[in-house]
């Protein structure tokens, strides 16, 4: 098993009008030295972290569906946004298991 953590990075811009605006995603990839850790994913084993941009997030973590029919059948991997990933640890999809995680954590 692989260990992942989840971040919950924030960053700010200005619009058009000057206003800033704060956004807050959760991460893969740490990109500052003040994201917290919202939780930590273990992961069956050849499992990574790919970037690209994707409407879902910029971090997406690619895991082996070696033990399945399906992973025989359709490419051996699935590929699970960084905003879905809590979730899906926590159901136990695609072999996922949370190892922690913050109370606050399913809730954003």
């Amino acid at each position: 098993m692989a260990r992942f953590p989840v971040f919950l990075s924030r960053s700010t811009y200005r619009d058009s009008t000057g206003t800033l605006i704060s956004l807050a995603e959760r991460r893969l990839v740490r990109q500052s030295p003040d994201d917290t850790i919202l939780a930590v994913v273990d992961a069956p084993r050849g499992s990574y972290v790919r970037s690209r941009p994707d409407p879902n997030g910029p971090d997406q973590l690619v895991v082996p569906l070696r033990s399945s029919i399906l992973g025989l059948v359709f490419g051996g991997r699935v590929t699970i946004p960084a905003k879905y990933l809590i979730g899906d640890a926590h159901r136990g999809v695609h072999g996922l298991r949370l190892a922690t995680r913050r109370p606050e954590a399913l809730k954003t």
